[in-house]
């Protein structure tokens, strides 16, 4: 994050989505996405899509939180686990600078109801947005490039 940086009214920086599996026709919004977010005064938290959830909503923290600082390069990792279809036990994961900081447990991000044959993780959504009329809407985010592993 900048020296000068205005955390505004709060942003979204890049995270990863889900893709369903099922016929062209009837594609519809990915699944699922968990995406890194800070908020007006710089804590980071996880912006959600997730089935069962309202859209779009702040995840809150199973752990004490994080901060995104002014004046320096933050390595950031998020982790997600995919839940068995059907199941509460996916899990988000942030790592901020090599220590976890962030858990949340207990989550669905997938499952078999309203024609969903499936879904699994797609990629990476790598936008960063702030509200347009937030302070600040128009600075610079330095973003390193992605590096997607899964088992």
């Amino acid at each position: 994050m900048p020296e000068d940086f205005e955390y505004g009214k709060g942003g979204i920086l890049p995270g990863l989505t889900g893709a369903r599996v099922e016929e062209p026709s009837e594609a519809k919004e990915p699944p699922f996405s968990a995406r890194l977010a800070w908020r007006a005064d710089g804590s980071g938290d996880i912006h959600t899509d997730i089935p069962g959830w309202t859209r779009g909503r702040p995840m809150g923290n199973d752990r004490g939180g994080f901060r995104l600082e002014k004046g320096r390069w933050i390595n950031l990792e998020q982790e997600v686990v995919l839940n068995a279809p059907g199941q509460k036990n996916g899990v988000i994961r942030v790592w901020v600078d090599g220590a976890l900081r962030f858990e949340k447990t207990g989550l669905v991000f997938r499952d078999k109801a309203a024609g969903t044959l499936e879904a699994g993780l797609a990629g990476v959504m790598s936008e960063v947005a702030m509200p347009s009329d937030s302070p600040g809407a128009r600075q610079k985010v330095w973003v390193t490039g992605f590096e997607l592993r899964w088992q």
